[in-house]
C-alpha cells in the first residue's frame, strides 16, 4: 500500500495538513493510536484521494474518498460492535452538473444506514425532488465487517470502503447513481419493509412534516394532495389525527436494540424538522392530573402506553406531539405524531375537559397502499434525463 502520513491537524475541505510541522512521526502517531486519542491518516503524495479518521478510543473509523478536485465522492463510517468493525453508514455523491462550485443541493446523494440485524435504510436525495426513503431487508453480509486494524494496517479497511470506478461527475453521473441505487436494492432480500418485526413510514422527516402541514392547512384530500400523502398513513381519533412513524409488530425477529436505534434516529430527524418550523419542542408531563384538556390528553397518552411526548405549536389552533409508546423488549415500541387541538397541550390555552380522549392505535392499522410504493432509482433516472 502507498505510504501514509499522519496530520497533526487537517483541513477537510482543502484536504491539507496545517501548521509548520504538519505531520506526526510514525512512532508518535502509533502511541497516539494506542492511547485512543484519535488519529487522521492520509496517503503520501498529491492529490490526496482518501482520508481515514479514527475517533477517540477507536470506536469509529471513517474513510472518505475524493476526486482530484477535492470533491467528496464516498464516505464510509465503521463502528465497533462485539470486537469487529461494522459498516454503519455509506454516503455516495454524484455530480451531474460537474465539480465547479456546485452547491450541495445540485448533488445526487445516496445514503445507506445499516443495522446489524440486516436492515438497510436507503435515502436518495435528488435535486428538485423530495428525498426517497426505502427499507431493504437482508442487507448485512460478511463484506460489511472488518477486524479492528492494528496500527499501520490500514489497507484492508480502505479497500473495503473504496467505491466502484464509475462516472461521478458530468455526463453519465446521474445514470451511474441510478445504477448504484438499483444495485443496493438488489442486494437485499426485499425492499420497502423490514421483515416481519418492524414497520417504518416510507418517507423522510421533512416529507412527514409537510404532510402534517397539509393536514393543518385543509384537513382534506385537496390539501393533502400537495405532498405524497399516499405513502404516509394517518387516521383520526376524534379531534386528533395520528400519523404513525414506526412500530414493532410484536414478533421476536430482529434485534430490539437496533430497532429502537432506528426509531431514535427517525425521531431525531422529526424533532429537527419541527424545531426548524416552530422552535424547541416542549416535553409533556405524562404524570399530569386535573380537569382540563391537557390533563385529559396526558391521561389518554398514559392509557395508550406513552413513555415520552414532546409538543410544538403549529398555529394558534393546533399542536403536534411526537409520542413514544411501549417497550422494544416486549416488541410493542411505537413512534407517532399526533396533530391535536392546541388546548390539549398548551397550559395557556387549555379549557375544562368535556369529553374523554382516546389516542390508542395498533400497528395492524398501518397498511400503506401498495400502489404508493415507488422505486427511488426512478427519481435519479429523471434527473439523468434533465441534466
Amino acid at each position: 500500500m502507498t505510504s501514509v502520513l499522519y496530520p497533526r491537524r487537517f483541513e477537510i475541505y482543502r484536504l491539507e495538513a496545517l501548521g509548520d510541522n504538519p505531520y506526526l512521526p510514525d512512532d508518535e502517531a502509533h502511541e497516539q493510536y494506542e492511547q485512543g486519542r484519535g488519529l487522521t491518516v492520509v496517503p503520501a503524495g498529491d492529490p490526496i484521494s482518501w482520508t481515514l479518521d479514527v475517533s477517540a478510543k477507536a470506536f469509529r473509523f471513517t474513510v472518505s474518498f475524493h476526486t482530484s478536485r477535492k470533491k467528496l465522492v464516498r464516505r464510509v463510517t465503521w463502528e465497533q460492535v462485539d470486537g469487529m468493525l461494522v459498516r454503519r453508514r455509506i454516503v455516495d455523491r454524484f455530480y451531474p452538473a460537474g465539480e465547479e462550485q456546485v452547491p450541495l443541493v445540485d448533488v445526487i446523494t445516496v445514503t445507506q444506514d445499516i443495522s446489524t440485524d440486516g436492515v438497510l435504510e436507503l435515502t436518495v436525495r435528488t435535486p428538485g425532488r423530495d428525498d426517497e426513503f426505502t427499507q431493504v431487508d437482508g442487507a448485512i453480509a460478511d463484506e460489511l465487517r472488518e477486524p479492528v486494524p492494528e496500527f499501520g494496517d490500514w489497507h484492508p479497511l480502505v479497500e473495503a470502503s473504496r467505491p466502484d470506478e464509475v462516472t461521478r461527475t458530468g455526463d453519465g453521473a446521474a445514470a451511474a447513481a441510478q445504477a448504484h441505487v438499483r444495485s443496493v436494492l438488489a442486494a437485499g432480500a426485499g425492499a420497502g419493509r423490514a421483515g416481519d418485526s418492524m414497520w417504518r413510514v416510507p418517507a423522510d422527516a421533512e416529507v412527514v412534516a409537510r404532510h402534517v402541514d397539509a393536514l393543518v392547512a385543509g384537513a382534506g384530500d385537496e390539501a393533502r394532495a400537495e405532498v405524497p400523502t399516499g405513502r404516509i398513513p394517518s387516521f383520526t381519533r376524534g379531534d386528533a389525527t395520528i400519523v404513525p412513524l414506526a412500530a414493532q409488530h410484536g414478533t421476536q425477529h430482529g434485534d430490539p436494540r437496533e430497532q429502537r436505534s432506528r426509531m431514535r434516529a427517525l425521531a431525531g430527524d422529526v424533532d429537527g424538522a419541527w424545531e426548524y418550523r416552530a422552535g424547541r419542542g416542549i416535553p409533556l408531563d405524562l404524570a399530569r392530573t386535573g380537569d382540563d384538556e391537557v390533563a385529559a390528553y396526558t391521561a389518554a397518552l398514559r392509557e395508550a402506553g406513552a413513555t415520552e411526548a414532546t409538543w410544538w405549536e403549529v398555529d394558534p389552533a393546533h399542536g403536534v406531539t411526537l409520542v413514544w409508546t411501549g417497550d422494544e423488549n416486549r416488541g410493542d415500541l411505537t413512534l407517532a405524531l399526533h396533530l391535536v387541538p392546541i388546548a390539549w397541550v398548551s397550559d395557556r390555552r387549555t379549557h375544562r375537559a368535556t369529553a374523554r380522549i382516546d389516542v390508542r392505535w395498533s400497528p395492524a392499522e398501518v397498511v400503506p397502499p401498495a400502489s404508493a410504493a415507488s422505486d427511488p432509482a426512478d427519481s435519479v433516472a429523471e434527473q439523468d434525463e434533465t441534466s
